[in-house]
């Protein structure tokens, strides 16, 4: 779908794929695919408190991929993580160091960064 190689593991009887972006626009235009079948309307409760949001889809053929009969029909789930510069600072090996509180991201600046960079699309936030 993106052209990039999905990394690949089993996981309790389930196959798990992921992809990780390093070209913001590609990545925006597949959220974007998978938003548009929620209508860009993700509840409260996919934002987790450390500013990552996700929410998932239960027919991948909803985001125009063809039918597979072999395949079959499988959801998707999205999730993104989200970071601010500095946070190596609390990861690395030489020098680890604590991550500030300014520095860190709260759920209400997920969720303000989410309705204004989609603000085209109408996305909101329902409770």
């Amino acid at each position: 779908m993106s052209g990039h190689r999905p990394v690949s593991g089993v996981v309790q009887f389930s196959l798990v794929f992921s992809l990780t972006f390093e070209n913001v626009c590609q990545a925006k235009d597949i959220i974007s695919k998978g938003l548009a079948v929620k209508e860009f309307e993700l509840k409260r409760k996919n934002f987790s408190q450390n500013g990552n949001w996700g929410f998932g889809i239960s027919e991948h053929i909803d985001l125009g991929i063809k039918y597979d009969p072999n395949a079959g029909i499988y959801g998707m789930d999205f999730y993104v993580v989200m970071k601010r510069a500095g946070v190596r600072v609390g990861r690395r090996k030489l020098r680890k160091n604590r991550v500030g509180f300014r520095q860190r991201l709260t759920k209400q600046d997920a969720i303000t960064w989410f309705e204004k960079e989609w603000t085209e699309d109408f996305a909101k936030v329902l409770n």
